[in-house]
């Protein structure tokens, strides 16, 4: 019985260090990743073309080649996104016809 407080204090301990380690999402760097911006942070700039034109899978295709970003998101004017920062994330934008209006990274 007088061990309990210990293994007790031990989980604690254990399931604190559990939640405090921060997992790695780190990915391999895509070959010819950022052509148009150095291979840190995706180049919406190079992208903006596309505004106004329909969005489909080969538009996204190109909005990635011509960013270099790793991943695309498209979102419609309803969907919700996670607020996190990813610098080789491209994010395209769609109003309710499903015409881009925006390309950002992060």
């Amino acid at each position: 019985m007088k061990r309990l407080p210990t293994i007790f204090a031990g989980l604690a301990l254990g399931l604190g260090a559990a939640c405090t380690s921060k997992p790695d999402f780190a990915r391999p760097p895509v070959a010819g990743a950022n052509p148009a911006g150095g291979g840190t942070e995706c180049n919406a700039a190079a992208a903006q073309s596309l505004v106004g034109t329909g969005m489909n899978a080969e538009a996204q295709a190109r909005a990635r080649d011509l960013t270099g970003a790793e991943s695309v998101r498209v979102a419609g004017p309803d969907t919700m996104l996670t607020q996190d920062f990813v610098p080789m994330r491209l994010t395209i934008r769609t109003n309710e016809t499903g015409q881009i209006t925006s390309l950002d990274c992060g």
